[in-house]
């Protein structure tokens, strides 16, 4: 009888970790969707109002890429 129970117990602990796993990697699976990509500041040109970076491209080479700022930009670094 004892071990009936133990072995139910069991199998319930494990089927609900099981299940919490899976939940979990079915979260993952979600946010990979989000196309994450890394990059290196290189400098900001408030004159231009662009922002430059390195990043890597689809084949892994290193380009440098530019961009525009929000007209509403602000420089912490400037006062005024």
């Amino acid at each position: 009888m004892f071990r009936t129970m133990f072995c139910f117990v069991f199998a319930a602990v494990l089927g609900i970790t099981l299940s919490a796993l899976a939940q979990d990697a079915k979260r993952s699976e979600k946010a990979k969707g989000m196309h994450e990509q890394r990059a290196t500041f290189v400098k900001a040109d408030c004159d231009k109002s662009t922002i430059t970076f390195k990043s890597a491209d689809k084949s892994g080479k290193i380009v440098e890429n530019t961009l525009p700022l929000a007209k509403d930009a602000k420089d912490p670094g400037r006062e005024g």
